[in-house]
């Protein structure tokens, strides 16, 4: 349960300061916005740090938890890639945003499925909620 949680927690920070830069390059986000400058040292060292509890994945996963935590990661090098600049496609960033939700679901169901964890699915993400003012971007 610790290799689970730990590395969702480290994706979540990668993805969520992947978020925050890229808001800052102008990406429609509600995350405070984090310069390039500030934001991209912070950014490796979430990915290192997710690269590192991978290696915990690969050793005691489940095949089927593997395969989605490997979605996920993958969902959020496309992130990282706005946040660093290689991806600029403005239509692309909020369906971006939707598949990593997608994944990291999934991630979430085969992790709680393989612990043994009941309860069904987990309800779909309700973010952002109807009083987040819209930033027409």
């Amino acid at each position: 349960m610790r290799v689970y949680a730990e590395y969702g927690g480290s994706v979540k920070r990668w993805a969520y300061l992947s978020c925050r830069i890229a808001a800052a390059r102008g990406f429609d986000h509600s995350a405070a916005h984090l310069t390039p400058e500030e934001g991209l040292p912070l950014l490796a060292a979430a990915e290192d740090d997710r690269g590192a509890r991978w290696e915990s994945m690969l050793l005691l996963g489940s095949p089927e938890v593997v395969a989605a935590a490997r979605d996920w990661h993958q969902a959020v090098h496309r992130l990282d890639w706005y946040a660093r600049g290689r991806l600029t496609d403005a239509e692309q960033w909020l369906p971006a945003i939707r598949e990593m939700e997608k994944y990291r679901d999934k991630y979430y169901e085969c992790a709680r499925n393989d612990l043994g964890v009941g309860g069904g699915t987990l309800p779909p993400p309700a973010w952002p909620p109807p009083w987040v003012p819209k930033t027409g971007t």
